[in-house]
Order: C-alpha cells, then sequence, then structure tokens
C-alpha cells in the first residue's frame, strides 16, 4: 500500500483538528509545515492570516446588521403610515369620503403618483362623479379576471391598463395592482402606480399590499350590498 492511499483526507484532518482543538498547542513544531498563501511582501503569518480572515468576516457581519437595522427602519416607518391610514379611514362616515380618504393619504404617506379604486356596480350605489364605478364584467374583460384570484401583482404597466385606470395624460412606469374580493363577492380593483419604473417590482414583497386588501375588503362592507 503506498503512502499515498495512507494519507488521511483533508476533512478527515478537519474532523481531527476538531476534536482535538489543543493539538498545536502541544506540537507548536507543527505550525512550521504549515503553508498559507503569500503576498508581494512575503509570506504571511498564522496569525495575521486569522486576523484578516476574521476582520472580512466581521465587515461582512456589519454589512448584514446595517441592512437589517435599515430595512427595519422602512418597516416601522411602513407599520405607522399604515395604521395612520386606517384610523383615517375608519373615520369616514360615507363612501365617497371613504374613497377621496383612501385615494389621497396612498398617494401622500406612501409616496406614489397614482392610486384609483374602481369598485364594481353590480355591489355599490355612490354618485358617479366621487365614486368611480364599473360593471364587474367591463373591469374582468379590461384588466382580466385572474386578478381576483391572485395575490397583488405588480410591476411594469400595461398601456392599457394604465389607460383605463390613470387616463390617458398620465405616465406610470410600474404599478401594483389588487384584486379586492370579500366572501365571493368581487367588490372592485385597487390600483397604485409610480412614474419610477422601480417602485413596483415583479420581485417585491406584497405582504404590505395583501393587508391592505384584507383591510379595504373588510371596511367595505360598510357600504357593500348583494347584487
Amino acid at each position: 500500500m503506498s503512502e499515498q492511499d495512507t494519507a488521511p483526507t483533508p476533512s478527515q484532518v478537519i474532523d481531527f483538528l476538531k476534536q482535538n482543538e489543543g493539538f498545536f498547542l502541544d506540537h507548536s513544531e507543527a505550525l512550521n509545515h504549515i503553508k498559507l498563501p503569500s503576498e508581494q511582501d512575503g509570506a504571511v503569518s498564522l496569525i495575521e492570516y486569522q486576523l484578516r480572515a476574521l476582520r472580512s468576516e466581521n465587515t461582512e457581519l456589519k454589512k448584514e446588521m446595517v441592512s437589517i437595522l435599515t430595512h427595519a427602519k422602512e418597516n416601522q416607518t411602513l407599520l405607522d403610515d399604515c395604521a395612520s391610514l386606517v384610523v383615517s379611514l375608519i373615520q369616514c362616515p360615507k363612501l365617497p369620503d371613504f374613497v377621496k380618504t383612501l385615494e389621497e393619504q396612498l398617494v401622500k404617506e406612501f409616496h406614489i403618483d397614482h392610486a384609483t379604486l374602481v369598485l364594481t356596480a353590480e355591489h355599490f350605489k355612490a354618485p358617479k362623479s366621487k365614486v368611480r364605478l364599473d360593471a364587474l364584467e367591463t373591469l374582468q374583460n379590461t384588466i382580466g379576471q385572474h386578478f381576483f384570484a391572485s395575490s397583488p401583482l405588480c410591476g411594469p404597466i400595461r398601456e392599457q391598463h394604465k389607460t383605463y385606470l390613470f387616463g390617458e395624460n398620465t405616465q406610470p412606469q410600474s404599478a401594483a395592482l389588487i384584486g379586492l374580493e370579500h366572501q365571493s363577492q368581487k367588490l372592485g380593483i385597487l390600483a397604485l402606480a409610480s412614474n419610477d419604473p422601480d417602485k413596483f417590482r415583479s420581485d417585491m414583497g406584497t405582504l404590505f399590499l395583501s393587508f391592505l386588501a384584507r383591510v379595504i375588503n373588510q371596511m367595505l362592507q360598510r357600504w357593500a350590498h348583494d347584487k
């Protein structure tokens, strides 16, 4: 049997050192045979190599911590804005007030350019000058039936959706379309849009948007009626 056949594998060496943490304390001469990466200014000592590795790891941990704290701050701001919106909506006595408050506060507090709530005429009655009402069939033919069966959809906005939801004189580049449905009642659609193409991306999380949909679905029951 050759020496190569009897030599321990790297994994065996690692396992041995893990189980014998004091090995190099008892056999310090073995450190003389350890080969480490070299730089232009000469060989790197074991201690220096370990320090550099720790510094690099510490830098990565700091970056992760900053990212976590940044997202936590953003989430707290989002939560505060959402709570403020809910409180304002609860205080609305009539459907036109509810729609006006929802659209205006979404634009103001959540830094978007457009917010439109379209309700189905089969379930709501209100002055069309104050509330956007449309037949469910028209809404489904224009926007699509799948919006009621899926989670909020985000991404670049189609031309036909842009014109129908926000008008011809607007230039939104990205949008979030949220189907509103409560106990099989298709109530309408909430459309949010931004002139920034990266504001609503197809890969973004929709937890807040889904929560917003549940809140609106429940609050609209004050004015909704069966077909």
